[in-house]
């Protein structure tokens, strides 16, 4: 698969993400962890997010359960980390992986108080030898104007049980790094 992101239409809020299946067979993307199928955000954001996943192997969150809670009935409770608690610029110190997922995170939600990420939640389906494109609705803006930028985009696919992220950027944006495919049963989670 290959994911050509054009410019961001500043003025419509939107971003349109083009997925090529160079498979014979149709392939199914619907992203995995409650995420979109297609992410879209600045180029950095999109470049980082791909550079911690092929940096940092997956494990699994702990987590307690229960179920003598009274009326609540079975909850799952994560007990995550005291670094989510730290600042990007302390966390990534103390635990470089968190302060990774810090870092993207920091960088998305100024992104987002911009309209400039933007989701796309239904399942995109690409028939075998050709390509689909999709226009993702950007976030409002929370003050001010939308100003242009280069965009990348994540496509979340599942095959065979094995996690995949696609990444693509806008043309003319500067190199980024971090193009093409991660296997995501190795490494990290889609959606930091």
């Amino acid at each position: 698969m290959s994911v050509a992101v054009a410019q961001p239409d500043v003025a419509a809020g939107r971003v349109l993400v083009t997925v090529q299946n160079n498979t014979g067979g149709q392939l199914t993307c619907g992203g995995f962890d409650g995420g979109g199928s297609i992410e879209v955000a600045p180029a950095e954001v999109i470049s980082r997010s791909v550079d911690h996943y092929s940096r940092y192997p997956v494990y699994p969150e702990p987590k307690i359960t229960t179920n003598n809670i009274q009326i609540v009935g079975v909850i799952t409770v994560p007990l995550g980390s005291v670094t989510d608690m730290l600042p990007a610029a302390a966390a990534r110190h103390i635990w470089a992986e968190q302060g990774s997922r810090s870092v993207i995170a920091s960088k998305f939600d100024d992104a987002r108080m911009q309209g400039q990420t933007g989701r796309h939640t239904a399942n995109v389906s690409i028939p075998a030898n050709s390509s689909t494109s999709v226009s993702v609705a950007l976030a409002p803006v929370s003050q001010g104007s939308r100003q242009p930028f280069d965009a990348g985009a994540l496509v979340g696919c599942t095959f065979g049980g094995v996690n995949y992220v696609y990444a693509g950027f806008s043309p003319d944006t500067p190199a980024q790094g971090g193009t093409g495919s991660l296997d995501l049963s190795r490494f990290g989670r889609f959606g930091s």
